[in-house]
């Protein structure tokens, strides 16, 4: 067997090993079900998130960048590369004004935005 598997498999089985000892000895592994009522759950984050979910929107922005490695080859290559790149933001009026970090957009040629339904805007 390769040395790094070896070394990967070794850890694993101590890690698997350490798990089992801890929940045998914390007294998880044995059912007390007897007179033990889960906690009621008093605090959600799912009616918040349902109301703002709405407002979420992907944005997918392209750039043209100058090519950092330029290959010298026999077929010459455009010194300008175009790049994806995926980030979010959140619609914060009812006019469609979109708040997001500059770095999402900042030297973006073109600028997409999809909302929670798929409907795409330019």
């Amino acid at each position: 067997m390769k040395p790094y598997l070896n070394f990967i498999l070794k850890y694993v089985v101590i890690g698997l090993a350490c798990g089992f000892l801890y929940v045998l000895f914390s007294g998880q592994l044995i059912s007390r079900s007897i007179g033990i009522t889960p906690p009621q759950l008093v605090f959600s984050y799912a009616p918040a998130i349902n109301k703002i979910n709405q407002s979420v929107v992907s944005i997918y922005t392209q750039s043209i960048e100058l090519s950092t490695n330029q290959n010298t080859g026999i077929s010459p290559r455009s010194p300008y590369q175009t790049k994806n790149y995926l980030g979010s933001g959140v619609i914060v009026s009812p006019n469609g004004h979109i708040v997001t970090n500059k770095h999402v957009i900042a030297g973006a040629s073109r600028v997409l935005v999809y909302l929670w339904n798929n409907q795409a805007f330019e």
